[in-house]
């Protein structure tokens, strides 16, 4: 079930309405916001939006012109929702469903998979982030490098079983792991249905379409690893700086893009809780956390402040440093970035095997550090609202969960019931 909602969010006397998409998917209800490029008066929603009984001819006909422009929105949304795989439905799905609407009669009429995919990136380029509109540029280049390869231009209609055999082969023949693969078709899959929502032919059978990936065991660090590396000493100031950043992902919950920009500025104190308040910049999500002890320790050694700000790709050199000389050495299996093409033909991929932990870490381990080290222990849906997923089934598979290891933390918690 889904519906549409209109809002008047601006503090401006005349705005665009927020459009607001409402839907229930695996007993989970989600919620994605928009512009509808339809503009009012801040007067006119206020005091004359649906409103009955107008003798003014002019508000009258007002209310008629809105009101089509709204309902017609609404009607292309909802067709399209009920006609798309709901794992697909996000805010990109949405944006691309409104600009979708005002094109139609416009001569976008080309079937090939690349003219198709440039298309769809101009109707999210106002939205999307930059890394959001570099990810899909690149999978544009692949599509345009498989072309060559194969001596053939693909045009929507030709994804199907046979394409995705070429697309696997393909990638596998550059040294690709399965779950790129599986993740890269997911984007040839977003650009059939934008293509399909915009009245070109698809293969009837593309929700069935899909590529199996592999499972990876992706790493985290044990409350007890963070306490060591809480009360390590002799670091450098570089390494010390990376640490206590280190620590505040870990017990946040968010990716590098978010706690790097964290700030006092965000602090905020409600019924005598001090609270981290911002907006994530992937997916764009207001998310209010608690300020942990092990954050507010930090800056109680800082005389308040945050770290020394640093980039990523520093970041991911100095925690490495960090714990090599912390001492976490022990073996373990994982993928790590290789050049695997030679000097003359460099072709970096992830490789897996069994390397020191230390060599493992990056940037991403604090996120999913904080949502392994507190699964059962926290309730799962407040979990999500730190980390920002927006299903159970993507949260349990983010942290790896197999369905025995849920089974066996349900039977722990019943028995701490009783």
């Amino acid at each position: 079930m889904a519906s549409i909602s209109y809002l008047y969010r601006s503090k401006k006397d005349q705005a665009s309405l927020k459009l607001r998409l409402l839907f229930r998917h695996n007993g989970k209800d989600h919620q994605l916001e928009t512009d509808s490029k339809v503009v009012v008066t801040h007067d006119y929603w206020i005091h004359y939006h649906r409103k009955s009984k107008i003798k003014d001819v002019k508000i009258r006909n007002k209310q008629r012109e809105i009101e089509g422009s709204l309902n017609s929105l609404e009607k292309t949304i909802i067709e399209s929702f009920y006609k798309s795989d709901p794992k697909y439905i996000d805010k990109a799905w949405l944006i691309s469903t409104v600009e979708t609407h005002y094109k139609h009669g416009e001569d976008f009429k080309s079937e090939y998979l690349t003219d198709i995919a440039n298309d769809y990136v101009k109707s999210i380029k106002l939205n999307a982030s930059k890394a959001t509109l570099t990810k899909h540029n690149t999978i544009i280049g692949k599509i345009e490098d498989m072309q060559t390869h194969y001596n053939r231009k693909f045009k929507a209609s030709d994804v199907d079983s046979s394409f995705k055999v070429l697309f696997n082969d393909y990638y596998e023949l550059h040294g690709y792991n399965k779950n790129t693969i599986k993740k890269n078709f997911k984007f040839i899959k977003t650009y059939c249905y934008y293509a399909r929502d915009n009245g070109i032919e698809v293969n009837p059978n593309l929700k069935k379409l899909s590529i199996s990936g592999e499972d990876t065991k992706d790493i985290y660090l044990t409350l007890e690893e963070l306490e060591t590396i809480k009360t390590y000493s002799g670091l450098s100031e570089s390494l010390d700086n990376v640490r206590d950043w280190l620590l505040i992902s870990c017990f946040t919950a968010q990716r590098i893009s978010d706690f790097s920009r964290f700030g006092k500025d965000m602090i905020i104190e409600v019924k005598g809780q001090k609270l981290i308040s911002f907006e994530q910049k992937k997916g764009k999500k207001k998310i209010v956390i608690p300020l942990l002890p092990e954050v507010e320790d930090v800056l109680n050694k800082r005389g308040g402040e945050f770290p020394r700000k640093i980039s990523d790709q520093r970041f991911n050199e100095y925690v490495k440093e960090l714990c090599k000389i912390i001492g976490f050495t022990k073996e373990i299996e994982g993928s790590v970035v290789k050049n695997i093409g030679g000097d003359k033909d460099k072709k970096h991929r992830k490789v897996k095997g069994s390397y020191p932990k230390y060599m493992l870490v990056s940037s991403h381990i604090g996120r999913r550090s904080f949502a392994t080290n507190f699964y059962g222990k926290i309730p799962t849906p407040l979990l999500m609202s730190a980390t920002g997923h927006t299903t159970e089934k993507q949260f349990l598979e983010y942290i790896k969960i197999a369905e025995v290891d849920s089974a066996l933390e349900l039977a722990k918690l019943y028995l701490e019931i009783k």
